[in-house]
């Protein structure tokens, strides 16, 4: 390539001078070309003058990066280190830097405390403020949804007292997560035999937990959880267990003689399948006596899962142990139908007998929930309608309650058999092939 002697460059030339690499390359073409020179395009000279555009590189690896900026101040480029975990970050290290030049300041502007606390702040920390602050306008319950994120968080990702070689995460900082942890403390989930659906729903309380910082202000880093993969939960839905009609038979009978507290919640939860906040949460308002119907109208103090109210018929069998416990339910301020002896809205965090009411009855260890699949399971068994079940239960899609038609062996027999197509009779063939 040519040299300029106070000759205008042609525009291949400043072509080949932008693609140039550095200043100090620049700077042999002659101080007798200006930086205001330029061509039709805008083509910016690189050498001194020109204007300055800093820049981030990355001088460490892909799993530990090391990011530098490279600015020129006072005429000479400068290459240094950003301190930055991320490269969008250091990218704005670099722009602020580049700003203070401008304004005749130093060049690397000083840390505030709001950095440094930034940098200093773990995982475990950072948790701790999303359960205190964390105010979502869809969460329906939000103390519940507060104390629910941080048992499980607390239990899976930062536990008090850790096993070895667990907890690692919630120790680390904030400003150093990766993909690659979540990675690892979804494998490790999974390799400690929990659900798909307990790792997904971890992963998705630790994301909202980023996004919500960065809105905030609170971290200035990507969201490390969005690119991570999660545990796929197809079919998992559909692996649920019930009690059997004989082992409803055993509970009824024992906790109407040892707990008979508990007796009429657990003769309502298998005779209707509502759900244990829809229980927990039921007024006597909502019992209709004359017309036999359960309105369910909230799950705890908030609305049901599907946002609508739904209308439960009373079975024959369960109206006179509602009738009788009316009689006997202590009294609640909200007039609950299942309160608590003293009179307080019960907590799904306790399971009040529960448990024990299993194990002494002689049926098997499941949860509250199993209830719920006892009542619809029985109600499919016994031929009922999938459709029906889908708004005796609530469900937002009849694919939902999809799940319990493996139940009804002939279900799919009989639906098919309703379709037929009319025979031809033999007077009408010989009519026909006479003509």
């Amino acid at each position: 390539m040519r040299r300029f002697r106070g000759l205008s460059p042609s525009r291949n030339d400043l072509v080949d001078v932008r693609r140039r690499q550095g200043p100090a390359r620049g700077a042999e073409f002659g101080a007798d070309i200006t930086p205001d020179r330029r061509d039709a395009l805008g083509t910016i000279y690189p050498w001194e003058g020109a204007p300055r555009v800093a820049s981030v590189f990355n001088r460490g690896t892909k799993h530990k990066p090391l990011w530098y900026m490279k600015f020129k101040e006072a005429g000479v480029w400068r290459m240094v280190p950003s301190r930055m975990p991320t490269k969008h970050r250091a990218r704005k290290r670099a722009e602020e830097v580049e700003a203070r030049i401008a304004e005749g300041k130093v060049g690397i502007p000083e840390i505030t405390e709001g950095e440094v606390a930034q940098k200093r702040m773990t995982v475990a920390a950072l948790g701790d403020r999303f359960v205190k602050e964390y105010t979502g306008r869809k969460v329906k319950n939000l103390k519940n949804y507060r104390r629910e994120v941080g048992y499980l968080l607390g239990k899976h990702v930062w536990p008090k007292e850790p096993e070895p070689g667990r907890g690692w995460l919630g120790r680390r900082l904030v400003a150093e997560v990766n993909r690659e942890d979540l990675r690892r403390l979804r494998d490790e989930m999974l390799a400690d035999e929990l659900s798909n659906a307990t790792v997904k729903i971890t992963l998705a309380y630790l994301s909202r937990m980023f996004n919500w910082a960065r809105e905030e202000g609170i971290i200035d880093c990507p969201n490390p959880v969005a690119l991570v993969e999660k545990p796929s939960v197809a079919g998992q839905a559909d692996n649920f267990d019930f009690l059997s009609a004989e082992e409803v038979c055993k509970l009824l009978a024992w906790s109407l003689t040892n707990q008979q507290t508990e007796h009429p919640l657990y003769a309502t939860a298998v005779y209707t399948g509502m759900r244990m906040g829809e229980l927990y949460g039921l007024r006597w308002v909502d019992v209709n006596f004359e017309r036999d119907v359960i309105s369910v109208r909230r799950s705890y103090r908030s609305t049901p899962k599907s946002n609508k109210t739904r209308h439960v018929p009373i079975n024959p069998r369960l109206r006179p142990i509602l009738k009788a416990w009316e009689d006997r339910c202590p009294a609640s301020v909200e007039g609950l139908v299942f309160p608590t002896v003293a009179g307080d809205m019960r907590s799904k965090d306790s399971e009040y007998g529960y448990a024990a009411a299993l194990t002494k009855s002689g049926c098997r260890d499941l949860n509250f929930h199993a209830l719920r699949h006892t009542f619809a399971s029985h109600f499919i068994m016994s031929g009922g309608n999938i459709l029906t079940l889908q708004r005796l239960l609530g469900h937002s899609s009849v694919a939902v309650s999809m799940k319990y038609a493996h139940l009804a062996p002939d279900f799919m027999k009989v639906e098919v058999g309703r379709m037929a197509y009319p025979e031809r009779s033999a007077d009408s063939e010989e009519a026909q092939s006479a003509a």
